[in-house]
């Protein structure tokens, strides 16, 4: 029989090894303890309240937005006092788009600001109850009829309705050598030291010893919050502090840079394992000078960042990444603002003047600055999903780990979420044919559910 907090998931179920049409998902306490098809039927769920089974509707793992800056009217940009605010309306309205678990991000040239960032938005980090250690497989606590497993329940949730879980903090600077429109830069700059941050402060100037300082103040102040930290290899600081922020469980990513290939490659050698939205804000490919994009791809131990929305990147340029970095190498990610849901053509977001939405097809949009720069990305995570499976030739199972399984593995939560599994985390997310978001759960907790 089944408990007052189940619930029974039917139709096309994604699982780690494949879809299972006419399938099912059995959730109970907030964790995923069955998984089937049409020829098992659910142990001990008959009397779960049943959700789909529909034959269009496709049950996935909740998507893991490890880099964003907001969400709809919910930026996190703005003044630190309204920080708390600004999340917890992006964790109640991700949901919309299939996100159950995300980073916040900030971006900026200003220490000052990003030590501002972290004071306010640390202490909105709730880190969930760990449910097992070191990979472990989870123990049934007991069996019930049928062959079903029962396994420890999910950590308590937290007040209130549910909410994509804030999993940590992303900084996106303050080491930036080639900042981009919203760091205060534009798309002409051609050397680290131009512009400035506020008051004249260039952090890419700042020595090793005065690097490593503001490091250790940002993760004080961060207490384990922190998760990833973009900087520009080249800048002689930064560069000394990835070891720092590596031994600190830090993500270290290189991005926005011009860096040589060499220094690329030291950085990976010093403790970097990330790239920050691959491609972009970064010097191209050249055949003598394969720069970063050439170490991004070609050095295992760095993940890259994907912004697949058909505006940051041509299908071609997703597609090369993926044969280059293999199915465990890419994360898709979305980069937007939280710039307002109801702002129109010639409208700007907050803090960049004469920013416009520049609308495509699907859904797809992206702000880009008057002189037609990149700003940043405006395409949920749905349709992002929509765009890899629809415009690129990289299996659907895969592409669907970008934006699930591989940033858990990055927040090393791939034990708990990512993936449609028994002991598992129940953060699900259920698409149309259309690709539109009918219901999304987290902990097992409907967040979401269209009409």
């Amino acid at each position: 029989m089944a408990s007052a907090s189940s619930l029974c998931l039917k139709g096309q179920v994604w699982t780690p090894q494949g879809p299972v049409d006419g399938g099912w998902v059995l959730v109970e306490g907030g964790v995923i303890s069955a998984v089937g098809g049409p020829h098992d039927p659910p142990p001990g769920g008959e009397g779960a309240p049943s959700l789909g089974g529909r034959e269009d509707l496709v049950i996935l793992p909740g998507f893991i937005d490890l880099h964003l800056h907001g969400f709809g009217d919910h930026g996190f940009l703005g003044p630190p006092d309204l920080l708390p605010e600004a999340l917890d309306g992006a964790s109640k309205a991700l949901p919309v788009s299939g996100v159950t678990c995300f980073l916040a991000g900030w971006t900026g040239l200003d220490p000052a600001e990003a030590l501002r960032f972290v004071e306010a938005a640390a202490p909105c980090v709730k880190p969930q109850g760990q449910r097992r250690s070191g990979g472990a497989a989870l123990t049934p606590c007991s069996e019930g009829g049928s062959g079903s497993r029962r396994f420890p329940p999910a950590p308590p949730p937290p007040a209130g309705p549910p909410r994509a879980h804030l999993a940590g903090l992303y900084l996106e600077g303050p080491w930036l050598a080639l900042p981009g429109p919203v760091q205060g830069g534009t798309r002409d700059d051609r050397r680290p030291g131009r512009p400035a941050a506020p008051g004249g402060r260039q952090p890419w100037a700042a020595s090793p010893l005065e690097a490593a300082r503001l490091a250790e103040s940002l993760l004080e102040r961060a207490q384990s919050r922190l998760r990833v930290v973009t900087i520009s290899p080249e800048l002689p600081g930064p560069r000394a502090v990835i070891p720092l922020l590596a031994r600190a469980g830090v993500v270290v990513a290189i991005g926005h840079t011009r860096a040589s290939y060499e220094a690329c490659r030291e950085a990976a050698e010093a403790g970097a394992t990330h790239v920050t939205h691959g491609f972009n804000r970064m010097s191209p490919w050249h055949h003598r000078r394969p720069g970063p994009v050439g170490a991004a791809l070609l050095d295992p131990r760095l993940r890259v960042e994907v912004v697949p929305d058909g505006i940051h990147l041509h299908p071609a340029a997703v597609e090369l990444a993926w044969r280059a970095k293999g199915r465990g190498g890419l994360v898709a990610v979305s980069d937007q603002v939280g710039a307002g849901t109801g702002l129109g053509v010639g409208e700007a977001p907050p803090g960049v003047p004469g920013a416009r939405l520049w609308h495509a097809d699907g859904g797809r949009a992206a702000w880009r600055t008057p002189t037609g720069a990149l700003l940043a990305g405006a395409t949920p995570a749905n349709r992002l999903l929509q765009w890899l499976w629809t415009q690129t030739p990289i299996p659907r199972q895969e592409s669907l780990e970008f934006l699930t399984l591989n940033p858990a593995r990055i927040l090393g939560l791939e034990g708990r979420k990512g993936e449609i599994s028994p002991g598992r985390d129940a953060d699900l997310v259920v698409l149309d044919e259309g690709f539109t978001v009918r219901l999304t759960l987290v902990g097992g907790r409907v967040a979401y559910a269209l009409g």
